[in-house]
C-alpha cells in the first residue's frame, strides 16, 4: 500500500510540474494581489470581474437547461425511431411479415431496442448490424442516422457534467469575491496569506472548466466535391466513458497513456480517490 501511494504521489507530482495552470485574463494573479493590498484600480477590476462571473454563471445555466431539454427529448424519440416498423409500405406479404414481427415484439417474444442498447451500439464495430438484428425492418440509412443522433445526445448529456462543474466554480469564485470586497483594505491585507491562494485557485477553476475540450476528438480538413470541410473523428470508447462516469478526459491523460484501457484504469483510480 505504501509503495503504491508513493508511486501515485510521484506520478501526480510529475504531472503537476509538467502541466500548465489556466488563468483568466479578466482577473490575473497580479490584479488579485493588488486588490488584496487595497489598490483602488484593482478593486474596481475585481468588482467588474464579479459582474462578469455572475453573467457567465447565468449563461452556463442556460446552456445546461438547453442540453438537458435536448437529451430528454432526443432519447425517447430515437428509441421510438429505432423500434419503428412501417406497416403501410411494401407488398401484402411483406406487410404481413412486418405485422407478425410487431405482434411478436408486443408479446415479448422479440426484444425491443432500449436506450442502453443504443448507447452500447456506439462501441460496436458492427453497430448498424447490431441494431438491424433487433429491428430487421430498419434501413441502413435510417440506422446510421439514429446512431449519429445518439452520439450527439451523448455529447450533450456528458457536457451537462462539465457545465455543472463550471457553474459550481463560478459560484465559488463569486462568493469569494463578494466576501472579499466587503472587507476593508486593512482586513484584506491582514488575510492576504489565505485569501490570495484561495482566490487564485478559484479563478483557475473557472478558467479550467470553461475551457474543457473534447481532446479525444481529432479534426482533419478534407475536400468533398470541391468543398473544404472539417471532418471530426473520435474513439467512441472515450465518448461513452465520459458519459458513463461523468469524467472529462484531459489532454494530459490522453498523452500520458498508450491505450484506452490504461487510461480507463488510471481515471477510475483517480475518481475513486476523490470520492
Amino acid at each position: 500500500m505504501l509503495d503504491r501511494m508513493k508511486a501515485d504521489v510521484s506520478w501526480w507530482a510529475d504531472k503537476a510540474n509538467a502541466g500548465s495552470i489556466t488563468r483568466s485574463c479578466d482577473l490575473d494573479d497580479a490584479t488579485i494581489g493588488l486588490m488584496l493590498a487595497g489598490d483602488p484600480e484593482a478593486t474596481t477590476r475585481a468588482q467588474q470581474s464579479l459582474v462578469n462571473v455572475v453573467a457567465l454563471k447565468e449563461e452556463l445555466e442556460d446552456l445546461k437547461a438547453a442540453d438537458t431539454a435536448v437529451v430528454q427529448d432526443m432519447i425517447p424519440m430515437l428509441t421510438k425511431v429505432a423500434n419503428f416498423v412501417d406497416l403501410e409500405s411494401g407488398d401484402p406479404s411483406l406487410r404481413l411479415e412486418k405485422l407478425k414481427f410487431v405482434l411478436r415484439r408486443s408479446a415479448g417474444m422479440v426484444p425491443q431496442i432500449y436506450p442502453e442498447y443504443l448507447f452500447g451500439a456506439l462501441l460496436s464495430s458492427e453497430s448498424v448490424l447490431d441494431l438491424q438484428a433487433l429491428n430487421p425492418y430498419l434501413s441502413t440509412r435510417d440506422t446510421e442516422t439514429v446512431l449519429g443522433a445518439v452520439a450527439i445526445a451523448v455529447l450533450r448529456a456528458s457536457r451537462v457534467g462539465c457545465l455543472n462543474r463550471a457553474i459550481n466554480a463560478c459560484l465559488k469564485l463569486s462568493g469569494l469575491l463578494v466576501k472579499t470586497l466587503k472587507l476593508s483594505p486593512e482586513q484584506r491585507t491582514a488575510n492576504k496569506h489565505t485569501l490570495y491562494p484561495t482566490m487564485v485557485q478559484s479563478v483557475a477553476g473557472v478558467a479550467t472548466w470553461c475551457g474543457v475540450e473534447r481532446y479525444f476528438v481529432s479534426q482533419e480538413q478534407k475536400e468533398y466535391h470541391g468543398i473544404q470541410v472539417t471532418e471530426h473523428t473520435y474513439d467512441p470508447r472515450f465518448l461513452i466513458f465520459e458519459f458513463t462516469w461523468n469524467i472529462a478526459v484531459s489532454y494530459t491523460h490522453l498523452r500520458a497513456h498508450e491505450t484506452p484501457e490504461h487510461l480507463v484504469c488510471r481515471l477510475l483510480l483517480e475518481k475513486k480517490k476523490t470520492e
